[in-house]
């Protein structure tokens, strides 16, 4: 799997997910 900042890359570009 790849690091966290991978999830934080999509969270910012889908910042319609959920908090």
């Amino acid at each position: 799997m790849q690091s966290v900042e991978v999830l934080r890359e999509r969270y910012l570009t889908d910042p319609r997910l959920p908090a």
